[in-house]
């Protein structure tokens, strides 16, 4: 039988994909839970629907992002933590850190999982920050400054 899957389900499918099930399986497990129904001709056309609003979604998405990365690019961001006299943090700065700064300072919303660093942050000075979101890719500068 086919169905369209409403959510993902492991060793099936993901969310939207229509898929060929056995029927038990499909009346006794998915669509008693709402996890998926039927492919007729109603369902399908309702699916291209979505798929097609969910494509000019992630285009608008994607345009926003570019230009929020072009934007950062050309910034510089300052965060003071207290150092030693030779720079050294007495706290690392993590993605989370800088997550936070870009929210309350500055209005930019960037999940901290988006936010690439190698290591921690653990001196003052000028570091540049990777970050990736999905398969696009930015740069922002961070000035670390040292309070004593």
């Amino acid at each position: 039988m086919k169905i369209i899957l409403l959510r993902d389900i492991p060793k099936v499918g993901k969310k939207y994909e229509v898929k060929e099930v056995a029927s038990g399986f499909a009346e006794n497990a998915l669509f008693k839970k709402g996890l998926a129904e039927p492919a007729i001709p109603k369902n399908l056309e309702k699916l291209k629907k979505i798929l097609s609003a969910l494509h000019v979604s992630k285009g608008i998405q994607e345009a926003l992002l570019d230009k929020n990365f072009g934007e950062l690019k050309e910034k510089v961001f300052e965060i003071h933590r207290k150092a030693n006299e030779m720079g050294h943090l007495f706290s690392k700065i993590h993605p989370k850190d800088i997550s936070e700064l870009l929210s309350t300072q500055h209005r930019i919303d960037i999940d901290a999982d988006a936010i690439i660093l190698e290591e921690p942050i653990k001196t003052t000075g000028r570091h540049e920050v990777l970050l990736q979101v999905g398969a696009k890719k930015g740069m922002l500068i961070l000035e670390v400054i040292g309070d004593k």
